[in-house]
């Protein structure tokens, strides 16, 4: 299960709809204050729109103080009030399909008693897509006004507003990318265009003309187009919608498909952005005797301070381990800045404990010549008192300068250290899909930004569902990704280099262009070479200060 593009109108700095594919390594290039976060920021809107129905957002759950996106004014385009955001997620499934727990949400009442019988002439879904649009009604209130999925490359289902009758009403309805026709005869096929043709002379063709009430939801709902995710959709459909084809036997069974698809694919979406981090362009380094946040929150990731909430966890001495690898060693490929991460044990000793009363005891008695078995009089004592010790034990992280083999504080070592491990942690970590990072770069050698590369290029390789989103001015970066790709294609990858593929990586050019935002995917051959001439600004500023 993974999000595979990303479409957006009107959001931001983006005007005219525009369309991001998301590989496994997809880099945004582009000129300052260009919109390149708002590229992550749509991720983290969408997200709080769907999860809590927060339409006006400004602090998220996922940005936490680093994000404010200052309420549907700041994020409509060109601060248009009248505008309206649109907003679309494409999404590649998984064997499971769609979840379901959503059949449990629904109106006991209303689902078919055979529905697995019934529903053997549709197809497993194997992609899909949610599309949302939000803008402001005629009182001037922040509201969602369609909601549309889709199945297999077809469009769906479309919940829109009416404000005449103040409730959602279903404005299309196709199921032509959900059946199977190869298994249906021309008996079954002909139904089904007449099914089509039924539910076509019901919906709205223009604004003008007031939808047929029998597709509105009933009174008893409360909410607006959105899901629930706690109940269906209660459609306010006639016994006789639509005709009865060999797989919809009347309402029930066009009730249940149809909530499947609209609430099936919106979790799903949900989940995916549950499980995205975005990590921002200034990592907070932690406080001299830093004490680890034990509570999960998503949005420390932000300032970086959960990564190193992560290197202090009990059970992530792997994390430690595969961190220290890739910090310590400068002769393989790694990033070798030459320090070492382990976690050490401890016990904080009070000046009047027993432990030291009895050292003390024991090195007056040797310096006087007295009796040589000085400790055996604190016996029990010492027992009792390293039994509560060993109960109070602390942990801390410790950082060791491998050349010089002295421990060192993170305040101590520079910036670019408290700025790439952060980085190093949210990419190697399992317990996200799509990793966002702002300037992974940021104060760190050029030597180090191009090993950045080869951090992201294994963490590809070793599991299929990652993404990373990074945001970056970095030219180093990019040229050791088209390295490894060149020394893919060619089989001459250096021992221990990772793999790459040019599938596996898109490069997008963001600039303005009269005021719009315009996206431009530069192509990449598989001899590690752009496929298209670099747009200005970058690359060629080196040829000019040499030449």
């Amino acid at each position: 299960m993974k999000i595979t593009k990303l479409t957006l109108e009107n959001f931001k700095s983006v005007g005219k709809a525009v369309s991001i594919e998301l590989k496994p390594i997809t880099l945004f290039f582009g000129p300052n204050s260009v919109g390149k976060s708002t590229i992550l920021q749509a991720f983290q809107y969408v997200r709080e729109v769907l999860e809590s129905g927060n339409l006006n957002v400004d602090r998220t759950r996922a940005g936490g103080a680093a994000v404010d996106l200052g309420g549907f004014d700041n994020l409509v385009h060109g601060h248009n009030r009248k505008g309206v955001i649109r907003i679309r997620l494409d999404l590649e499934l998984d064997d499971d399909g769609l979840p379901s727990e959503v059949e449990s949400a629904g109106y006991q009442s209303d689902q078919p008693e055979n529905m697995e019988e019934e529903c053997g002439g549709l197809l497993p879904v194997k992609t899909g897509y949610v599309e949302l649009s939000v803008g402001r009604d005629s009182e001037g209130d922040v509201y969602a006004t369609r909601y549309e999925v889709g199945i297999n490359g077809e469009r769906f289902a479309e919940l829109s507003w009416t404000d005449s009758f103040k409730r959602p009403c279903l404005r299309f309805l196709d199921f032509s990318g959900w059946l199977n026709l190869e298994d249906l005869d021309e008996e079954e096929v002909q139904r089904i265009d007449e099914f089509h043709a039924a539910i076509a002379g019901r919906f709205e063709p223009g604004e003008s003309r007031e939808p047929s009430q029998d597709l509105l939801l009933r009174d008893d709902w409360n909410g607006g187009v959105l899901p629930d995710w706690s109940s269906w959709y209660p459609f306010q459909l006639d016994e006789e919608f639509p005709l009865g084809t060999p797989y919809w036997r009347g309402m029930p069974m066009v009730n249940c498909l149809l909530n499947k698809a609209l609430l099936g694919l919106g979790l799903l979406a949900l989940r995916e952005l549950q499980r995205m981090r975005y990590m921002g362009p200034i990592r907070e380094a932690p406080p001299r005797n830093y004490i680890p946040q034990r509570s999960p929150d998503a949005s420390r990731w932000a300032s970086g301070l959960a990564a190193w909430d992560v290197l202090h966890g009990t059970d992530e001495d792997n994390v430690r381990k595969n961190i220290s690898r890739w910090l310590e060693d400068p002769d393989k490929v790694q990033l070798g800045m030459g320090y070492n991460i382990t976690m050490m044990e401890y016990f904080e000793i009070p000046v009047d404990s027993t432990i030291i009363r009895a050292a003390e005891s024991v090195l007056r008695a040797s310096r006087l010549g007295e009796d040589e078995d000085a400790w055996g009089a604190w016996g029990d004592l010492l027992d009792q008192e390293l039994v509560e010790l060993r109960h109070a034990r602390k942990k801390r992280l410790r950082i060791t300068d491998v050349k010089r083999d002295i421990e060192v504080s993170l305040q101590d070592i520079g910036t670019g250290v408290a700025q790439v491990v952060p980085v190093v942690i949210g990419a190697v970590h399992t317990g996200c899909s799509v990793f966002a990072v702002e300037q992974p770069e940021l104060h760190v050698h050029p030597k180090i930004q191009c090993q950045l590369g080869d951090v992201f290029a294994k963490e590809v390789g070793h599991r299929d569902d990652r993404i990373f989103l990074i945001e970056t001015h970095s030219e180093h970066l990019i040229l050791r990704l088209l390295r490894r790709i060149r020394e893919t294609s060619e089989n001459e990858l250096p021992t221990g280099a990772p793999p790459l593929a040019k599938e596996d990586l898109n490069v997008c050019y963001l600039n303005q262009e009269g005021g719009e935002l315009r996206i431009t995917s530069i192509p990449v051959t598989e001899d590690g070479d752009f496929g298209q001439q670099w747009p200005e600004g970058f690359f060629e500023e080196r040829a000019e200060e040499l030449f």
